[in-house]
C-alpha cells in the first residue's frame, strides 16, 4: 500500500511525502520450499533406460530456511522536494 501527499509552495517548488507499507496483512506466506526428489530405479523405465517414477525426500514441501517466507510488514517513509 502506498500513500503520497504533495503541496505546491512556490512557483515550481513542491515538497512531498510518501509512505509505503509492504505486506500490509503481515502474512507469513511460504514462497520457497524443498523440491528434492530422487529417481525410483525399481519402477518402470522409459526406452532409454531412465526411471519414470520418483521418490520425494522426507523434507519435500517444507521451507528451506528463513528466506522461504515473505518478509514481515515494513513501513517506509520518503520525503523530497520537486522543482
Amino acid at each position: 500500500m502506498s500513500l503520497e501527499y504533495s503541496i505546491p509552495v512556490a512557483h515550481n517548488v513542491t515538497p512531498w511525502a510518501k509512505v509505503d507499507i509492504q505486506n500490509v496483512l503481515n502474512t507469513a506466506t511460504l514462497i520457497g520450499w524443498n523440491t528434492s526428489i530422487s529417481p525410483d530405479n525399481t519402477g518402470a523405465k522409459d526406452p532409454l533406460g531412465y526411471a519414470t517414477s520418483y521418490t520425494k525426500s522426507k523434507a519435500f514441501g517444507n521451507p528451506t530456511g528463513s528466506t522461504s517466507y515473505v518478509q514481515p510488514r515494513q513501513y517506509l517513509l520518503y520525503v523530497g522536494v520537486r522543482f
